[in-house]
């Protein structure tokens, strides 16, 4: 039986997460590049090593699996820690060493209040039913705080003095996670799964290996993750970009809603391999597009995205076999991508035309269908 205190508990939980994501992914970077001018060579290295705190994911899912009575008190501690140092972080740009420190620790308890959240969910998520329900929720939350940290941004900045207004609105709508976090009831303290011990040691090794090298490869999108922000704003304005980010959220939405209607019906292997094809060959040919030209098939790039994530996520729950940690690990191969790949197009921008390396991305994610072409589920897809 669903815990329906717990619900908005849920939704804030990623609704802050996703809203700080959208902070330091989208539009730190313009601040970085187009406002205060920092050296993008000495942040790509910060990056690097503020990323690394990502890795930390499959240890603490270790934890959640096997610590269960001192969850919410993890859960409480960390959501204080987002408060805190998100905080500290907004108002240390203009120090890189000191960001990327806090960058660092913002990260990795996200990572514990996200990972918590999720272990006290489905343990309190007796059937698939209020599984399904609460994946909707969370991914509401995800939209909703992406969205929202937009509207943010377009009701705030009309000037450099503004962007002040916009960190202290961000820190602002944090400060709820921490109260509601206080209500959140697990009633599964002891719950340990007989048959999550059991297939601990069953993944067949081989269809990890061939899909963790298509994750790591298809996730190379990275690469231009820092780079594109700026390079639209110099294009446009950085209210212009705010409103394309808002419409492209809402077709990567879209993207998520057909694809879990699609791959019901169709092959689903099939069909991943077509959306990641594509993917890869409207990044290849940016170079060759016109900017006006280029928005449409960026709008593309979003929508196969969206469309694509459904099956991706769906075979890592397969291989996962039931373990949190085993899930983690999946992530893991995703999150590399992050940690090579956002340093290294941070690093280029310098040197090399956006569009150069979001077509070198291009071709990364095409040479990724070669191992996912060999890769195979034992029981048989689309059941």
């Amino acid at each position: 039986m669903i815990i329906k205190s717990n619900l908005f508990v849920y939704f804030y939980t990623y609704f802050s997460a996703d809203m700080i994501f959208v902070y330091t992914r989208s539009y730190l970077p313009i601040y970085f590049s187009n406002v205060i001018k920092i050296d993008t060579t000495k942040l790509s290295f910060v990056l690097f090593f503020s990323y690394l705190a990502l890795l930390s994911r499959p240890l603490i899912s270790l934890y959640f699996d096997r610590k269960n009575s001192k969850r919410k008190l993890v859960v409480l501690l960390s959501g204080l820690a987002i408060l805190v140092n998100f905080s500290i972080l907004l108002f240390s740009l203009h120090s890189i060493l000191l960001f990327g420190i806090t960058y660092a620790i913002v990260l990795t308890s996200i990572s514990i209040n996200t990972v918590g959240v999720n272990k006290i969910m489905i343990s309190n998520s007796p059937d698939m039913k209020d599984k399904n329900g609460n994946a909707l929720l969370i991914q509401f939350g995800s939209i909703t705080g992406s969205l929202f940290s937009i509207f943010i941004f377009l009701l705030s900045v009309g000037s450099l003095s503004n962007w002040t207004n916009f960190f202290l609105l961000g820190i602002l709508f944090t400060i709820p996670l921490l109260f509601f976090t206080i209500f959140l009831k697990d009633k599964s303290a002891n719950y340990h799964s007989i048959h999550e011990k059991r297939n601990e040691n069953l993944i067949n090794k081989k269809p990890v290996i061939l899909f963790a090298v298509f994750l790591f490869l298809a996730f190379s999108d990275k690469l231009f993750s820092y780079s594109i922000k700026p390079w639209i704003c110099i294009q446009t304005s950085t209210s212009f970009f705010s409103l394309l980010w808002f419409v492209l959220i809402l077709i990567y939405t879209f993207g998520n809603i057909i694809g879990g209607k699609l791959f019901k019906n169709v092959d689903c292997r099939l069909t991943l391999l077509i959306a990641t094809l594509i993917i890869g060959i409207i990044l290849f040919i940016v170079p060759f597009l016109s900017f006006s030209v280029f928005l449409i098939f960026y709008g593309l790039y979003f929508f196969f995205s969206g469309l694509s994530l459904i099956k991706i996520i769906s075979y890592k729950m397969e291989l996962a076999q039931n373990r949190v940690f085993n899930y983690q690990i999946m992530t893991m191969f995703s999150i590399m991508a992050t940690i090579v790949f956002t340093p290294i197009g941070t690093f280029l921008y310098k040197f090399v035309e956006t569009d150069i390396i979001i077509s070198i991305s291009g071709i990364l994610i095409i040479s990724s269908i070669i191992p996912f072409y060999f890769f195979k589920l034992n029981k048989k897809e689309g059941d």
